[in-house]
This record gives structure tokens, sequence and C-alpha cells, in this order.
């Protein structure tokens, strides 16, 4: 049994456990208190959850104990159907992990499902194999309500000797037991089967034995209802008039009334009212009987509805016709149902043994089909080693044929910056020579000439015309000088002039900042590129220009900054923008910064980037000593 706890908390411990054992026990415990509470809808959710999670764990135990949950409820419900088929199958998946006292436990639950529909023969070797399994058990409980069901099955059968026989077995387990109640229901049972063979004076003692339990009205008023109206009946039917039988069986009629037993309700006018008509009362018979008769349709107790039926075909004479062929209609209905019932049972066992069966044969060719697939997946892996060996021998080769690759990439780069700025330079020459030799030569006879013309002109122009005129000469003067200065720093600069792979990234950046609003700046703080290999300025080269474009696509960014600088651990570059930022979960499965990281790996590098009003990607490239470790790696 459960403990006793409050669903709710056990609800609330279920959703705060992410341990599916836990879970699973804690769905067990949840049904069965809604079981216990007769609540139907949350029961069968609760044991559908049972079902999943045992499913999930591959518990077959826990399996087989949701089986036996739900077969439980539906022979409450009296959907016997389903209630021996559920524990039929609870029955099979304890066999399969060697639980055989629980499996003869779910066949004594499908022995007495059997009995309630009349299936004595089917009950009774279904009970007979439970027994096989529990008498070298000797579990006293299992084996007392096994032998009491084969007592009930052999009286129904008619063989009331064997009925005695195993109702007297029964009490023999309450030896160890010590359990009144059962002993009083046992007692019953066997006064019942007397009263059916008509020994009414043994059937009246054991009646007795059960009214003399103590405590027994207290403890089970319905127990000790039933036994005193059975007292009450035998009390009758043996023409015992010295007995108050009638006040008996209304006292027995009160107690169940109060406890709502609405077949025992029915038995119990049915039983007044047959003292009715040997008093002369047909009436009050009739009232009784119809009563009876509405209470068990109401309630669906057909066995009571027919008994009430054919009382009232010998009381009621008017209308004996009606309840006669009423009876017989409702016979014939209960018997093609309880026949229609067993073979239900027959085919629930044949459909589950085929499943089992089909189940078995399909996990050997199961089997040889994984063995067949582990030959193939070794020999698929064979070829494929074969395959990648090659292929790994063809990547070497790539590998270095990439990197002479990204070496003449370099190259090309390189010289065409210095194409460029030959070009350049030849222009700044140019124009220096055209300065120093055309334009200062022509400016210098000018201010010659217009120096002879000041001398000739000393008499014919005023003291201020001359000063003016002379002022002018030393603008001149100044403006040789000027053009002269320009000229010698045009050529000492094209003299000073190298390209650089610094120019060349400021060449990157300009390119890409004429392709958006957002403003580029490039910071390189003194990199001496001279000691950096030619492949290992590719990757960075591309590092950059990947990181710009991420920029423009997705960014939507202001502002980006880049910053290289060096020391003697190695090469810094910062990106940094101030754009929208991205989840980097979801972003870092980009293929640009996928790019990125394998480039960086390729150069034993560190990354990292982070996202916080803006993005910022930080790359470490390590040399010792200022000098790069020449092992690009694949």
């Amino acid at each position: 049994m459960y403990q006793a706890k409050p669903i709710d908390s056990l609800i609330d411990r279920y959703r705060e456990t992410s341990n599916d054992s836990l879970k699973l026990k804690l769905a067990f415990k949840i049904s069965y208190k809604y079981y216990l509470e007769n609540d139907s809808l949350p029961f069968r959710k609760w044991n559908e959850r049972s079902f999943e999670l045992a499913r999930k764990e591959q518990n077959v135990y826990k399996t087989a104990e949701a089986h036996w949950d739900l077969g439980n409820f539906f022979y409450r419900q009296t959907v016997n159907d389903s209630s021996y088929a559920h524990f039929y199958r609870a029955y099979q998946l304890f066999m399969e992990v060697d639980s055989t006292y629980y499996a003869a436990r779910m066949l004594l639950n499908m022995g007495v499902v059997q009995e309630s529909v009349k299936d004595y023969i089917g009950s009774e070797t279904t009970t007979v194999r439970a027994l096989q399994i529990l008498e070298p058990l000797r579990k006293h409980k299992q084996l007392y309500l096994a032998y009491t069901n084969m007592g009930i099955v052999e009286n129904g059968l008619e063989n009331y000797e064997n009925a005695i026989s195993f109702h007297q077995k029964a009490l023999k387990q309450l030896e160890e037991l010590q359990d009144s109640i059962l002993m009083a229901t046992s007692y019953n049972n066997i006064g019942v089967v007397y009263q059916e063979q008509g020994k009414y004076e043994e059937s009246v003692a054991y009646f007795q034995k059960v009214l003399k339990v103590k405590n027994l009205e207290q403890d089970n008023p319905r127990l000790y209802a039933m036994a005193l109206d059975n007292l009450a009946l035998n009390y009758f039917l043996s023409g015992t008039t010295s007995e108050d039988y009638r006040g008996m069986s209304e006292k027995a009629l009160k107690i169940r009334e109060e406890i709502q037993h609405i077949s025992g309700i029915a038995t119990n006018k049915i039983h007044l009212a047959k003292y009715a008509i040997a008093g002369d009362s047909a009436s009050k018979a009739i009232r009784l009987l119809k009563e009876a008769r509405d209470q068990a349709v109401q309630y669906h107790d057909f066995m009571y509805v027919l008994e009430s039926l054919k009382e009232l075909g010998a009381v009621d004479t008017l209308h004996s016709k009606q309840h006669l062929e009423r009876y017989i209609q409702l016979n014939d209905s209960l018997v093609k149902e309880e026949r229609l019932i067993r073979n239900k049972f027959a085919r629930v066992r044949y459909e589950t043994d085929e499943y089992i069966q089909k189940a078995e044969f399909l996990s050997e060719q199961r089997g040889w089909f994984i063995a067949g697939a582990i030959v193939l997946a070794v020999i698929f892996l064979l070829i494929y080693y074969l395959r990648e060996q090659r292929s790994r021998n063809k990547e070497l080769v790539f590998e270095k044929e990439q990197q002479e690759a990204n070496a003449r990439i370099y190259e090309l780069l390189y010289s065409q910056q210095e194409k460029l700025e030959q070009a350049k330079n030849m222009e700044k020459n140019r124009i220096a020579s055209e300065l120093h030799d055309g334009v200062l030569g022509k400016l210098f006879g000018l201010r010659m000439s217009l120096g002879i013309i000041r001398e000739d002109s000393k008499t014919l122009l005023p003291p201020e015309g001359l000063e003016r005129f002379g002022s002018y000469l030393d603008e001149l003067q100044g403006l040789e000088k000027e053009i002269r200065s320009i000229s010698h720093e045009m050529v000492n600069e094209i003299n000073s002039s190298q390209s650089s792979f610094s120019e060349i990234l400021q060449n990157l950046v300009a390119e890409k900042q004429a392709l958006t609003s957002t403003k580029m700046l490039l910071i390189d703080e003194n990199t001496d590129w001279e000691n950096w290999p030619n492949e290992v300025k590719v990757h960075i080269y591309r590092i950059i220009q990947e990181a710009i474009q991420n920029c423009i696509r997705h960014a939507e960014a202001h502002k980006m900054n880049i910053q290289l600088s060096e020391n003697k651990n190695g090469l810094k570059i910062t990106i940094q923008d101030d754009g929208r930022g991205f989840l980097q979960q979801k972003e870092k499965k980009g293929i640009g910064l996928r790019n990125i990281h394998q480039r960086v790996t390729k150069l034993h590098g560190h990354w990292n980037i982070a996202s916080n009003n803006g993005t910022t990607l930080v790359i470490e490239i390590p040399s010792e000593n200022g000098k790069y470790i020449s092992h690009i790696h694949s």
C-alpha cells in the first residue's frame, strides 16, 4: 500500500523533479491515489503517464503494474473484457521478468473476472494455475482469495462438496492471518453453499457464526447486513416460525439503505416480498418486487432484475405474461452477453499470444538483421578508412599547394601595390621636375627681367612705385623658394616611400568604406610586417576582410575600428563596431565566423567574440621574440 500523502504535494514533487525514475514512482502514487478516490479522469491521465514513463525507462515491471492498475479500474467499472485483457497483459509481463508471485496474482484476478460473468470453467482453470504458483510460496492472503474464488466457482457449477472443501481450505489460511472479517466472509460463503443444497440447518449455523464475530456490525456493516438477511431467509425457507425473520430482514434493509448497498437493497426487498406472499399480502409483494427491479435496472445489476421479474411473474397475475416475457428476453440477452465476453477472453489470450509469437519472431529477425548490419558496418568502415587515408594524403598535398597559393596571392597583392606606388612616384617625379626645371626657371627669368626693368625705371617712377615694384619681386623670389621646397620634398618622399602590408590593409578598408555608410578606421601600431611570413599575412588579410563583410551585412553599425598591435608575445587584432550585436549561440554557427575560426586555428591563435552594445572580436596570434613560428597546421 502506498504511503498516504496529499495528491497536490505529490503532483508538485512530480513537476519539480527532472529525474525520470522518480517521476515514474510519483506518477504511480498519484494515479493510485485517484483510483482510491474513484476519480476516473485524473486516474486515466496519470495511469497513461505511468505507461509512458515506464516505456521510456524500459521498465517491464512498472509497465506490468500500470496494466494491473488499469485492470482494477475496469473491473470496478464492470468493463470485464478490458479488465481481463489488462490483467492478462500484466501476467505476461510479470512472467517475462520472472516475477512469478505477481504473475499468480494476475491469474487470480483474471479468475475472479471470469467468475463474475459465470465463465466458471475458465475461472476454474485460471485459478488452478494461480494456485500452482501460490501454494509452494505459502502466500496465505493470496491463497485465501484463490480458495475462496474456487469455492464460489464450484458452487456455481453445483459441485457443492468441492465448494465446501475449498471454503474450508480458505478458512485454514486464516489461522496464519488472524483476520476476523475474512473469517466471517468464509462463514457466509459456506452458509450460501448449504442454502443452495437445501441444508438449512447447516446454513443457519454458519450465518449465526458470522453474526457472532465481534464488532462486525461496526467494522463491516455490509457483511453483517448480508449475513443477517441470509439468516432470515434460511429461517423462512426452513419453515421456522419461532424466529422473527421479517424483523431481521427489515433491519438488514435499513443498514443497507444507510450504506447505499444497492444490490443488497434489491436482494432484501425480494426476500421481504417472499415473506409478504407467504402472508397473503400480494400488493405489498408486488410493490417491493417492482422497487427491487427498478433499483437493479438503475445500477445495471441484471441478476436481481431477473430474480425480481421471475417473482413478479408468479405473484402479479394480471401482468404475469409481460413479466415472464421480459424475463426470457433479458435472460437470453445476458446469456448471449456472457457467452460473448467468454469468447472475448479467449480471443484476448489468443491475440496476445499471437502478438508475443510475432514479437519473438521479429526479435529473432532483428537479431539477424543487427548481426548483418554489424558485418556491413565493419566492411563500410574499412572502405571508409582506406578512402579517408587516400583523401588525407590528397588533403596534405592540397594543403601544401594552398599554402603556396596563399603566398603567391600575397605576392600578387604586394606586387600590385608596388606597381601602384611606382606609378605614383613616377608622376610625383615628373611634377617635381616640371616645377624645378620648368616653372621655377621661368619664374627666375621673369624675376630677373623685372629686376632689370626696375633699374631702368628708377628715374621714371616715384618712390612709392619703386617700393611696390620691389615688393612684387620679393614675392616672386619667395614663390621660387616655395616651389623649390615642394619639388625637393616630393623627391625626398619618392626616395623614402616603400609599399607595405599596412598600406594593403588600408587600401582594403578604403575599398570597403566606399561601399557603406559605416565609418571605418584602421590603426596599425608600428607592426613590423617583415617578421611575418606571406602566408600569415594572407590569413590576416582574409580575417579582416571577413570581419568587415560581416559588419556591413549584419551589424548596421555607424563606426568600425580595426586595431593591430604587436609585442614580444605576438600580434593582437581588435575589431570593434557599434552595431546591433547578435545572439552568440546562434551566430557562432554562421559561415563567416566559421571561416575566421578556421584561419585563426591554422595560425595557432586564439579568438574571442563578445556582443554587448556592439560587437568586439579579439584575435591573438602568437610569436617568439617578435618572430612568428612558421608551423601553420591544418
